[in-house]
């Protein structure tokens, strides 16, 4: 029985000395795991960075080239604007004689309800 227990007792060692043994490898595994994830992360904010800075350097280079065509764009825009004017000015202009007989028809109507005002007091009270 001596020896039954001499056996268990070095059998529970051994296994004490294994689970050790896992714990301290685990506990490798897991720093190794998190220095790796450190390491991914550095290297995506890294590429993150870099992307970012590509996509301003796009931006800053279409931006310049957008200026170029934003100041040929804006001068074609006021030519074009000066063009309509002009040619709103052309078509709007009215022959001299139009607007004498505009002015002639506005006289007669002055001249007619003033005639129809001096009516309207004669006849008086039977007006209407």
């Amino acid at each position: 029985m001596v020896n039954n227990l001499k056996k268990i007792a070095e059998e529970v060692k051994a296994e004490a000395v294994e689970v050790e043994a896992m714990k301290e490898i685990k506990s490798e595994e897991v720093k190794v795991n998190e220095k790796v994830e450190k390491a991914v992360t550095k290297e995506q904010q890294i590429g993150e960075e870099v992307r970012k800075e590509e996509e301003e350097e796009v931006k800053n280079e279409n931006l310049e080239a957008g200026d170029a065509d934003d100041e040929v764009s804006i001068e074609e825009k006021q030519d074009d604007a000066e063009m309509k004017q002009t040619e709103a000015t052309e078509n709007t202009e009215v022959p001299i004689t139009e607007v004498l007989k505009i002015n002639e028809e506005c006289e007669n109507e002055i001249w007619s309800s003033l005639a129809q005002q001096e009516e309207e007091v004669a006849a008086g009270p039977w007006f209407g």
